[in-house]
């Protein structure tokens, strides 16, 4: 398996554990001092703080994503990728489903068990601007 092939892997395991709402599967491809920068949003910094961005997103609802990777540079056990991503949002309170296009730029490492995030940073573009042909 090449690293793209590893990385693409490691991005649909964390997709099927994104739409499973499992917080701690998801924190398996995080290393222990990640960083999440999400627009506006103050940065999490530590896996105990960006697992919990996510369980808060959870509890509002289920989240789908579908992941494109638009640019992929890989240099020994580092890698760097630039992605666009639509997440589908199902929420609990409401009986709507909402699509938000975002651009997703991270940094990773290849750690012993496999590709990791190191820094992830998300820039929404909001809802209703979501192309379906992701």
């Amino acid at each position: 398996m090449t690293p793209r092939d590893e990385i693409e892997a490691m991005i649909a395991a964390r997709g099927k554990c994104m739409a499973r709402c499992d917080v701690e599967g998801m924190m398996r491809f995080y290393v222990e001092d990640c960083e999440l920068i999400t627009g506006e949003m103050p940065k999490r910094t530590g896996i105990a703080s960006v697992g919990e961005f996510f369980r808060s997103m959870f509890d509002e609802g289920t989240v789908q994503a579908s992941f494109v990777i638009e640019d992929l540079r890989i240099e020994n056990t580092l890698a760097v990728f630039y992605a666009r991503e639509l997440l589908t949002v199902s929420l609990r309170s409401e009986s709507s489903v909402d699509q938000y296009a975002m651009r997703h730029m991270a940094v990773l490492c290849r750690e012993p068990d496999g590709w990791k995030f190191v820094r992830s940073m998300l820039t929404l573009e909001g809802p209703g601007l979501a192309e379906t042909e992701i």
